[in-house]
């Protein structure tokens, strides 16, 4: 991206002011393309920071892969969902995190 179409989208959005992580990190999943508010919250409740998913994730993938499959959400229509691999691939993708 160039620099003056970040300066243009940072000029269109209000900044937020936040004093909790959890829900910085929240927005930051939601931002991503195909994670929902649902799958962000579930996540958030394991990692209540962006500092913390990250953390986890470097100091032993398998242990954050395990964690992340066994997390479970709730779909609009009221069934239950684990994380599957494309979510965490997205994710990965999006906070630059490595295999």
């Amino acid at each position: 991206m160039e620099q003056d179409q970040i300066e243009s989208r940072m000029k269109s959005r209000t900044k937020k002011n936040y004093t909790d992580a959890k829900l910085f990190f929240m927005e930051n999943l939601c931002s991503i393309k195909g994670i929902s508010f649902a799958i962000a919250q579930s996540i958030a409740e394991e990692y209540p920071s962006i500092h913390a998913f990250v953390i986890s994730y470097v100091d032993n993938k398998e242990m954050w892969e395990s964690k992340m499959k066994s997390m479970s959400y709730q779909t609009p229509s009221g069934k239950q969902r684990k994380i599957s691999v494309k979510i965490m691939d997205l994710i990965k993708e999006n906070f630059n995190l490595s295999d």
